[in-house]
């Protein structure tokens, strides 16, 4: 299952434009993923990593993560032995440092 199945890339774009960031939807797919860690491990993220996180649905009021949620970090972290998955792939080419 692929993430971009039931989280559309206009959609996290209309996001990160709305509040200027200004990223690509791939680099947005691992803030949501980096967010719902961060929340889940119970650190504080600001007003505006709580508003795209809320334009997703992908947790609960209580800061839980719901089954979309769920569905969503599987899609994005699980991938068989034989391949990296999404977030690997995205962190390898967002997060990485480009130099040697």
């Amino acid at each position: 299952m692929d993430s971009r199945e039931f989280i559309f890339d206009e959609h996290i774009k209309e996001a990160l434009d709305r509040d200027g960031w200004g990223l690509s939807a791939d680099n947005g797919r691992l803030m949501l993923v980096e967010l719902m860690t961060k929340v889940s491990a119970g650190y504080y993220i600001s007003y505006t990593e709580g508003r795209f996180l809320a334009c997703f649905n992908l947790l609960r009021k209580d800061k839980s993560i719901s089954s979309l949620g769920r569905q969503f970090l599987h899609s994005m972290l699980y991938e068989h032995s034989n391949r990296q998955s999404l977030f690997c792939e995205l962190s390898n080419k967002y997060r990485s440092s480009r130099e040697g």
